[in-house]
């Protein structure tokens, strides 16, 4: 499915984000 990969590719960018990272692990 194209949009699960998407979704993927999408939350590992979110996670490399310095914000994110403070939030999930705080």
């Amino acid at each position: 499915k194209p949009g699960s990969v998407l979704s993927v590719e999408a939350l590992e960018k979110m996670m490399e984000d310095p914000t994110v990272q403070k939030m999930v692990y705080p």
